[in-house]
C-alpha cells in the first residue's frame, strides 16, 4: 500500500475538519483528541521544527491530521482517540530526542465531547493536559 503524503493544513482546512470532526462525533458518538502545539517562540522554517514535524508525520496514523489551527498553533486531530491515548502520543513524542524544540512550544490535548476547548461551539471544557500537567479551567 503507497503511504499517504502528509502536509499541513492551512488554517482553514484544519478548522472545516476540525467542525467536520465534531459532527461526526456528535453523529456516531465516538470522541476525538485534539493537541494543540503553541509555536509562537519558534520560526517554523526553522530546520530543528521542520526536523520535529517530519518526526510527527511519521508518528501518525493516515487518518490524523495536522495543521494550522491559528497563526502561532498547530493542531493535530486524533479521530477515535480517547483523551488518554492522545496524552500518551503527546508524551512519546515530547519524550523523544526529535522534540529538539519543546522549550519554545506549549502542547494542550482535548477530547470532544469530554475535555473541550471554551471557544470553540461554545462548548465548556473541563481539563486541559499542558506539559505534562492535568489543569481545571
Amino acid at each position: 500500500m503507497k503511504e499517504k503524503m502528509k502536509r499541513l493544513l492551512s488554517k482553514s482546512e484544519f478548522n472545516f475538519l476540525l467542525s467536520y470532526e465534531c459532527i461526526r462525533s456528535d453523529y456516531s458518538k465516538v470522541n476525538f483528541s485534539l493537541i494543540l502545539i503553541k509555536t509562537h517562540k519558534i520560526n517554523i522554517k526553522n530546520q530543528l521544527f521542520q526536523t520535529f514535524l517530519k518526526y510527527l508525520f511519521q508518528r501518525m496514523r493516515d487518518l490524523d491530521n495536522v495543521g494550522y489551527y491559528n497563526d502561532h498553533c498547530l493542531g493535530i486531530i486524533l479521530p477515535s482517540t480517547s483523551y488518554q491515548n492522545a496524552k500518551l502520543f503527546v508524551d512519546n513524542i515530547i519524550n523523544s530526542n526529535c522534540f529538539y524544540v519543546k522549550n519554545l512550544m506549549s502542547v494542550d490535548v482535548y477530547s470532544y465531547p469530554d475535555q473541550w476547548i471554551n471557544e470553540y461551539r461554545n462548548l465548556i471544557s473541563k481539563k486541559v493536559y499542558t506539559n505534562n500537567t492535568v489543569q481545571q479551567l
